[in-house]
């Protein structure tokens, strides 16, 4: 996958979620310092996704969204 490919799927990624979300040199600099020597872009956009996701879980617990443990412990025994 080109630089480019790159960027066009994160561009798609995040208007399909229908947020804007931003990415910040600092945020991709520490993700790239923490991967080994090589790697490929899949490797990239797959950690990028992932802090993407933590974030966005952060912002939910913060307003509320989010479910007690208990409470999640409990819905996932009726399954």
């Amino acid at each position: 996958m080109s630089a480019t490919n790159f960027l066009e799927n994160l561009y798609i990624y995040f208007y399909i979620n229908k947020e804007f979300k931003m990415l910040t040199k600092n945020k991709v600099a520490a993700l790239v310092e923490h991967m080994p020597d090589t790697f490929s872009v899949d490797e990239l956009v797959e950690r990028v996704l992932l802090l993407q996701k933590i974030e966005q879980a952060q912002k939910e617990i913060e307003n509320g969204e989010g479910m007690d443990w208990e409470d999640f412990k409990k819905e996932m025994e009726q399954w």
